[in-house]
């Protein structure tokens, strides 16, 4: 029994030390706000007091009646307005960034799966010759050809190469493919992947261009 109540007695004194902790450092937080507070304000008004003393000695035009502290408020406002806003844009900016980090890290994931699935299948499903296993970057894929596609094949690589990116993920699209010669490396195909809004926005675009100068192909030969 007394073992019990000596075990109660420690846990009430362990209790109000934890409050007292917590009721100490809230009221040396308040404190220090309110210090603080007043140093802020003591600042607006001596940065007014020697604004109005600077006209006064330029001759310039001063309210005498203005209310220091009415003025000191405006002040006040003002520079919480500024300070909210940037709060805001810093937030907005982290945000962004920690999101643009997210999506680079599952599209690198997204493509590596890609790139396992062409060297385990490629060469069966397109009986397409290559010298070197694809890779990524993380943002493109690289195929590395044992030689130049003609125009129907490089069609079907990128009707494949679309056809496996969707099995993957709904989130990105195939951009663009094209076939260039690199040093070391051979014929390359090069496959750049970006989310499925702006591939899509993209390939639009290129398709506006190409009719555009069909049709002003077409005029000059009227002419």
């Amino acid at each position: 029994m007394i073992k019990i109540v000596s075990y109660h007695l420690h846990c009430v004194d362990d209790n109000y030390s934890l409050y007292d902790e917590v009721t100490y450092m809230l009221i040396k937080i308040s404190f220090s706000l309110i210090l603080a507070l007043c140093v802020w304000q003591g600042l607006n008004i001596l940065y007014i007091f020697l604004k109005r003393q600077f006209l006064i000695v330029s001759d310039e035009v001063v309210k005498k009646n203005e209310n220091l502290w009415e003025q000191c408020l405006l002040l006040t406002g003002k520079q919480v307005k500024i300070i909210t806003t940037l709060i805001r844009n810093v937030t907005l900016w982290l945000l962004k960034k920690k999101a643009d980090e997210q999506l680079q890290a599952r599209k690198a994931t997204i493509l590596q799966n890609v790139v396992n699935h062409l060297n385990q299948n490629l060469a069966h499903d397109l009986q397409l010759k290559t010298i070197n296993p694809a890779t990524t970057r993380g943002i493109d894929v690289w195929i590395y050809l044992a030689n130049k596609l003609d125009s129907t094949t490089e069609t079907k690589l990128e009707d494949y190469f679309s056809g496996i990116l969707s099995k993957y993920t709904n989130e990105f699209a195939l951009d663009y493919m094209h076939i260039e010669i690199n040093a070391g490396a051979g014929w390359v195909a090069k496959f750049d992947v970006k989310t499925i809004e702006e591939a899509t926005y993209n390939r639009m675009a290129r398709a506006s261009e190409v009719v555009q100068e069909e049709e002003f192909d077409e005029d000059l030969d009227l002419w």
